[in-house]
C-alpha cells in the first residue's frame, strides 16, 4: 500500500472543493458514474507535474511544486484495474471513479481516495490529502498531480 500511497501522494503529491462532472442532457458518455463516463479515465497516463506539501505538527516539513522528472505511469483498464509503475516496480490494484472521487485499492487491500480535478482526453489532474494522528503527533500530506495521456 505504501507504493500506491506514494503514487497517490506523488500523483496528488492530490488521489483528493472538488470539481464534479455534470451533464446537461441524457448523454451517458458525460456521466462519470455510468460505465461510458468512467471510460474517460481508461488509458495510460504519465505524470508530468507534482505539487506536494508535508506538514509535521502543523509546520511545513517538505514542499515542492515542480515538473515530475522521473517515470510514473498509471494505466486504468476498462474492467476497473489499475497498474502503476515508477520504472523500477509495478503495483496493481482496482479503482472506481464515482463523480470526481477516485478510489484505489491495492493488492494488499489498502484503499486511498483522491479527487479528480480535471479529466479530459489529454489531461488527468488528481488532488489528495492524508492526515494521521498518533500519540499527539500530526502528519499531513497534500498533493496535486498532473498526468498526460500517452495511450
Amino acid at each position: 500500500m505504501k507504493k500506491i500511497r506514494n503514487y497517490f501522494v506523488l500523483m496528488m503529491v492530490a488521489l483528493m472543493s472538488v470539481a464534479s462532472f455534470t451533464s446537461c442532457g441524457g448523454n451517458d458518455d458525460d456521466d462519470p458514474e455510468s460505465p461510458a463516463g468512467n471510460s474517460k479515465i481508461v488509458g495510460t497516463w504519465k505524470c508530468t507535474h507534482e505539487k506536494f506539501i508535508c506538514k509535521e505538527n502543523g509546520k511545513i516539513d517538505e514542499e515542492y511544486d515542480r515538473p515530475y522528472e522521473g517515470l510514473w505511469i498509471w494505466e486504468f483498464t476498462a474492467d476497473g484495474k489499475i497498474i502503476g509503475t515508477d520504472g523500477a516496480s509495478v503495483d496493481t490494484g482496482v479503482y472506481t471513479l464515482s463523480g470526481n472521487q477516485l478510489t484505489i485499492t491495492d493488492e494488499d487491500g489498502e484503499t486511498e481516495v483522491g479527487y479528480v480535478k480535471k479529466l479530459d482526453s489529454k489531461t488527468l489532474e488528481v488532488e489528495s490529502t492524508f492526515k494521521e494522528t498518533d500519540n499527539g503527533y500530526i502528519h499531513e500530506d497534500y498533493s496535486y498531480v498532473t498526468f498526460v495521456r500517452i495511450k
